[in-house]
């Protein structure tokens, strides 16, 4: 059987290790499950149908959702294995789904309805049409935002001054290595993707001609949207200070690719450590993505490396939680709070349409005070000042680096 990546494999066998875009996944199917066979083989012909046609990652989220559920299922009748779901499985979710994890209630809302829509067997009607109605209370995109959670929202700008001044503290005292430096860079300036981090190439990165706007240009690969990986790209212009470290992260992982025997305009910008050249993997059977860390590897890197730094909340006292996605939505509740439009601040998360920015910006005057709007400012600056208003949907096989390129939202 072959994934919606192009990546065969048995689907007969007990444990899928599957390839995808951005890394290896495996679904186990034979770790204890306290369902029935009937059950187990039903979700098992689900999760067939949709790897066909679904990421494998959103296959392993379905997959994981319907262990937890199971999981639930079985205090109905202890000791017995599980035949069927009900509502009453997704209630007890619900009431046991600590506050700030209302994702864990989404995933599995998720797998029921992709369920039912399969016309496969074993769902009890009610807990479908629970799912559909929304009665699961599932909490709003964007509550963490909006709630300025101390753990998930978005950082003060005070915050966000002192874990900024302690990267380039802990790179300047040897503490963090360039590569990932970088790699925290693009995430607290650019605020991409960590799976746009992880599809970088030499290639991306285009010196320009003396006396040009600006010195370089990164080309970043656009994700979720229709059509072939790194198919369209968003050309942002950097200050020559950050491109210069770029360039000579550059140099390095060419230097890297010709010891690995790759073709330089293949090689990753931000290669992945510790690995063999050819070390048959599920990823080095997708040579045009060979030495690219996976996108889960750049999350752990970053938030590793600025979670190290020690940096107080001002609201706990405790060290910061910091991730990729909560220093996208603090560049977006910043800039918006200092008069970022929905357009401008679609553009800068590279979002398809402004309205997903909604869950973001949605805000009252008292938590615009609260985030510091007047401080805000100096961020959402330094944020436009790498973008120059200058980014702009870029399709493969169009030149970088065009200075006439105009912003595209």
């Amino acid at each position: 059987m072959t994934t919606v990546d192009g990546f065969e494999f048995d689907a007969s066998a007990t444990v899928w290790r599957l390839a995808a875009r951005s890394g290896p996944v495996t679904l186990d199917f034979g770790r204890d499950i306290p369902a029935g066979a009937d059950l187990l083989g039903r979700e098992k012909e689900l999760m067939t149908r949709l790897i066909a046609c679904n990421q494998a990652l959103e296959v392993r989220a379905h997959h994981e959702a319907f262990t937890k559920l199971v999981g639930l299922a079985a205090s109905r009748r202890p000791g017995e294995p599980v035949t069927d779901l009900v509502a009453a499985d997704l209630r007890r979710l619900v009431a046991a789904t600590a506050p700030g994890k209302g994702h864990q209630v989404v995933s599995v809302r998720d797998l029921v309805l992709a369920w039912d829509a399969s016309g496969i067997p074993g769902l009890g009607a009610d807990l479908v049409a629970l799912a559909r109605i929304n009665d699961a209370k599932v909490p709003p995109a964007g509550r963490a935002v909006a709630m300025l959670c101390p753990n998930e929202g978005s950082l003060s700008e005070a915050e966000m001054d002192r874990v900024v001044d302690g990267l380039h503290a802990a790179f300047k005292g040897g503490a963090i290595a360039l590569d990932n430096y970088l790699l925290c860079l693009l995430a607290t300036t650019i605020v991409i993707r960590p799976l746009q981090m992880a599809l970088l190439k030499v290639g991306d990165l285009v010196a320009r001609p003396p006396g040009s706007e600006s010195a370089y240009v990164l080309s970043v690969p656009r994700v979720k949207q229709r059509g072939p990986v790194r198919g369209t790209f968003n050309d942002v212009d950097l200050n020559p200070a950050f491109g210069d470290l770029l360039w000579q992260q550059r140099e390095l992982a060419i230097h890297e690719a010709r010891a690995c025997g790759l073709p330089e305009e293949q090689a990753a910008l931000l290669p992945g450590r510790m690995r063999s050249c050819s070390d048959g993997s599920p990823a080095a059977r997708l040579p045009d993505l060979a030495g690219h860390m996976s996108r889960h590897a750049v999350s752990i890197r970053v938030s590793g490396a600025l979670n190290r730094l020690g940096i107080l909340s001002d609201r706990t006292g405790e060290p910061l939680n910091i991730f990729c996605l909560r220093l996208r939505r603090t560049a977006a509740t910043l800039a918006y709070a200092s008069g970022w439009s929905l357009v401008e601040i679609s553009a800068l998360l590279d979002h398809t349409s402004p309205d997903v920015c909604i869950a973001y910006v949605e805000r009252s005057q008292e938590l615009f005070t609260r985030v510091a709007a007047a401080g805000g400012k100096r961020h959402a600056d330094i944020a436009r000042a790498m973008l120059r208003g200058r980014v702009r949907n870029r399709p493969t096989d169009e030149p970088a680096g065009n200075p006439d390129g105009e912003a595209v939202h």
